[in-house]
């Protein structure tokens, strides 16, 4: 901002003022010189004084899958909390559900490298069921076996699966 208002200032001196050309040039060298060294030290500055505090940082944070295990475990936790006083579970099929996330998160985080290639033959085929789930959705709404709402209804929860298979994929960014 200071480069522009001196620039501004220089250019706004009368074409007939003494040594004008002198004082252009001067602001303009001023302001490139500040603009290149302070552009170019920023980016090191900034790894030499943050560096210490990050490293530190990363060495006590848990990795992805430690964190979906520990995240898994206690949703768990909550689950069998609700479940009452010993007796009948109030919802076995979510417990176990959660109890099935636990394993695999637990398996994932102790032998992740075991699994790479399971894991994506794993969402390859849960996206091509939930592909095949769309087309028949699509073909049901043009036979007219359906109404409307029920389509976008469904529509949304199969895009949201979908969305949600890629994203633990590792595809990132989906739109």
């Amino acid at each position: 901002m200071r480069g522009v208002v001196s620039l501004a200032a220089a250019l706004s001196l009368p074409h007939d003022f003494p040594g004008r050309d002198v004082v252009l040039f001067a602001t303009f060298g001023v302001i490139a010189a500040t603009v290149l060294v302070q552009g170019s030290t920023l980016g090191l500055l900034i790894r030499w004084f943050i560096k210490p505090a990050a490293v530190s940082e990363q060495t006590s944070m848990l990795s992805e899958s430690a964190t979906r295990a520990h995240v898994a475990s206690a949703a768990l936790s909550a689950l069998e909390a609700l479940a009452g006083d010993g007796g009948e579970p109030r919802h076995p099929q979510l417990i176990e559900e959660y109890r099935n996330r636990v394993r695999i998160t637990t398996r994932v985080r102790d032998h992740g490298h075991e699994f790479v290639e399971r894991r994506q033959e794993h969402f390859v085929a849960a996206l091509a069921a939930v592909a095949a789930g769309q087309t028949a959705l699509v073909n049901l709404h043009r036979t007219g076996e359906i109404h409307d709402s029920i389509l976008h209804a469904i529509e949304i929860e199969l895009d949201l699966e979908e969305l949600r298979l890629r994203q633990l994929a590792g595809e990132g960014d989906v739109a």
